[in-house]
This record gives C-alpha cells, structure tokens and sequence, in this order.
C-alpha cells in the first residue's frame, strides 16, 4: 500500500468506530470503506489474500476447485461439543456429525503424531483408530475418490492425514493424493491470486543451509535434473536472506533446504535459518515471507532436521504455508515434524522427477512419499509421511 492508501484507509476505519452504530452515518461510513477496499483490493490483490478479507465463495465456487469426479473437499468443524464434516463432490455435498468432541480429538491427534515423531512400532492401532473416527462414517461419501482436498480445524491441523488408515486396512497415501488448505473459500482465493506460469525468468531456484548434513547434495542433485542456464543454487555462504528475496521471485519452483522453527502461538514469527548462526542475515520470519513477491508453482520447505519438536503444534505449518500462500506461491511443500536428512533427499529428488513427468504437486508428493515407503529403512511412517502440501495442490 502506499502511504497515502494506508492515511486513507486509517481515516475511513476512525470515521466508522467514532460513528454510533445504527445511525445513517455509520451505515454511510461502512459503505464508504468497503468501496474503499474494493477498489485497494483490485489494486493490490495479494492484500485480500494476506489479510484473508473476502467472503465465503459459495458452493458452486468451491465445486470449480474439484479437478473431476475422482476428487472431493474435505471440511471439518471442531466445537468444544462435538465435531462435523462436510464432503464437497461434483454431484452432492454430504454432512457427517463426528462422535469425538475438541479435548478427545485433540488427545488422539497429538498421540498420534508423538508416535509418529518418535518412531513407535505401535502407531498402527492408531492409525486405524482415528482415521475410522475422522472418516469413517464418510465412507459412501468419498467412494471412487483419489484426489483429496482436506481443510482441518484445530487440533486437526496437528494430523497428518496421509498415514491414517481407511476401513479396508490401508493407509490414506496409498490411495489419495491429498492436500490442505485453511478453508475452501481461501483456497479459492489462493488460486485467483497465483500468477500465471510462464512468468518466470528461473525454472528452479534452490538454497541449502551449509550445516544441514546431506543439504547441499539434496540441492545439487535436484539443480541437475534442470536445465543449466535456468537454475540457480544457493550454498555456503549464498544461503541467506538477501540472495533469497532477489532470486526467489524469479524462480516457479523453489526449493529450500533449510531448519525451522514452528511458533505455534505467533505463527507468522514461524521462521527459516537459511544458513548457520553469525553468517550475516540469514533468518526469514513468515510475516517476512508474506511480503515477498513469489510467482512459484510450488515453493518446497525440505525443512530437514527442524527445530520444530516431535509435539509441535499444526499452527506453525498453517503460518508457513499461509505466508508462502499471500506472497504468491500456488502450493507449498512443509513439514509435519522435525525429519531424517536422508529419508527427505530420497523423497525430495523423487518429489521434483514427479513434477518433471507432469503430475501435480499432490499427486507428485504421493508418489515420492510411496517410493520412499518402499525402502526398508524407510518403511515406518516418520519417513514417508513427513511432509504435506499446502495451497492449490491439485493442478
């Protein structure tokens, strides 16, 4: 905004609180600022998106997400009572009242992710458990499906959907390619906002953060499968902010092999270490990353060895991938949790050879994810089901 948009602004919000509400003033004075916002928006339409201001888009808006009758929307509603889900297809929409209430799905979730975290034998159980309570009853719902759109409230955000189990024993990765969003209507907004491919003067733009063991090769080894004079790779001493911001936004993919660290509480101070303590700048808040002007189809966190604990809370990765969302980026790939350096450049070469073939973020993230599921050292969930895409994952 310029400053004279933000006295503009400032001014019509002072007018409407000083207004008595009800009076022809006040309805004059909101009238006023939502002209006002409109005509910013249309100005600056990533504002809409960082400040998540816009109505909810409406059915028929949300179907035109669905990439065809093999994929549905999955929105879920936690209350202190009780808790529901919506499936979105082409032809119905469906409404599920679930029999766990916020303190148990809670208490299952962050289980759940504990066992997964610290690679417990057990989880299975589970797994299977929670999936059944979480979808379950939805069975008929999501029957012939295999593209996943799955918008969590609370505590859901912890879940990593993708190593549930359905009722016939599998896990919900071998079936569907998934991801998230914070809600359907943001979603739709996300893919208004994307720019169009073809903008960019990068097709890859990677960094490595030089005391990440197995960075560097992950980065070089992803560079090579691009053609030359269209990459750009970031080590050493070139891992740091300032060579981030100016080579980022001209890149449509981009990959960071950096640590993280999660606020859960504050979840845009969520930030990146792009490279070892004392090398100059070399951290980048999510709110920082919000004002940076991404025109990436998929902008991937190989987050690897993260700060982030085994426990850590969903809202640091909504932050991320939120922040990756407002500044332009169409979809992000994130972490569930701190990560084996190994088992993520395994999966991360694999990630981007899928996108290479054509597949779409989600789709290219499942097959990764069951390549790497494959290898027997790999083999537990804490490997395979580590990441997870944010945003418009499905094209």
């Amino acid at each position: 905004m310029t400053p004279e948009e933000r006295r503009s602004e400032a001014g019509l919000y002072t007018a409407l609180s000083r207004a008595t509400p009800g009076t022809p003033q006040a309805r004059d004075a909101a009238e006023r600022l939502d002209t006002f916002r409109r005509l910013l928006y249309a100005s600056h339409p990533e504002l809409q998106l960082q400040r998540a201001d816009f109505a909810p888009a409406g059915l028929e808006r949300w179907r035109s997400l669905l990439s065809g009758d093999r994929a549905a929307l999955l929105e879920f509603f936690v209350l202190p009572k009780g808790a529901a889900l919506f499936v979105v297809r082409k032809d119905a929409v469906f409404a599920f009242r679930l029999a766990m209430d916020e303190k148990a799905l809670e208490s299952a979730v962050r289980r759940f992710r504990q066992q997964l975290a610290f690679r417990d034998v057990t989880e299975g159980a589970l797994a299977q458990g929670l999936g059944r309570s979480l979808m379950g009853q939805a069975g008929r719902a999501l029957a012939n499906t295999t593209d996943w759109v799955i918008s969590p409230d609370g505590p859901l955000w912890e879940a990593p959907f993708e190593a549930l189990e359905d009722s016939a024993g599998k896990r919900v990765l071998e079936t569907h390619a998934i991801s998230y969003s914070p809600s359907l209507t943001a979603l739709c907004a996300m893919r208004d906002r994307s720019r169009a491919p073809g903008r960019t003067e990068l097709s890859l733009f990677a960094l490595a953060n030089p005391s990440l063991v197995e960075a560097e090769m992950e980065a070089r080894e992803i560079a090579a499968l691009f053609p030359a004079e269209r990459t750009e790779v970031a080590v050493g001493d070139r891992a740091n902010a300032e060579v981030f911001l100016r080579e980022a936004p001209r890149a449509e993919l981009v990959h960071v092999a950096a640590h993280a660290e999660f606020n859960a509480a504050s979840p845009l101070y969520s930030s990146l270490q792009l490279g070892p303590d004392g090398a100059g700048e070399t951290r980048l808040t999510a709110a920082e990353l919000l004002r940076v002007p991404l025109r990436a189809r998929v902008v991937v966190l190989s987050a690897c060895e993260t700060a982030r604990s085994g426990s850590g809370e969903g809202e640091g990765l909504m932050g991320m991938g939120w922040a990756l969302a407002g500044a332009g980026a169409a979809s992000s790939v994130l972490s569930h949790w701190k990560v084996d350096s190994a088992a993520t450049a395994f999966l991360m070469l694999r990630f981007h050879m899928e996108l290479m073939k054509g597949q779409t973020p989600a789709g290219a993230l499942r097959a990764a994810a069951l390549a790497t599921k494959k290898q027997p050292a790999f083999a537990h969930p804490f490997y395979w089901a580590s990441f997870a895409v944010f945003g418009d994952g499905l094209r």
